[in-house]
């Protein structure tokens, strides 16, 4: 992380909100606590495979690339 003159880290610059981690639990899961652990791989496998996240109404996911 970039310091500033005084030596202090310097959280300036673009940050994004983007997470696969949903703020409110989707539908699909609705009363249910914990997934299965094949559950959790499905899901997984798709979400980093795909460019649609299923659990957000199929919104595009931005890859970001450095």
């Amino acid at each position: 992380m970039p310091r500033t003159p005084e030596g202090v880290p310097d959280p300036q610059g673009i940050w994004t909100s983007q997470t696969f981690t949903p703020l409110q639990r989707p539908e699909m899961f609705e009363g249910r606590e914990f997934l299965s652990d094949e559950e959790m791989a499905s899901l997984t496998s798709i979400l980093t495979a795909e460019d649609v996240d299923p659990l957000r109404g199929g919104t595009r996911i931005s890859r970001c690339v450095e």
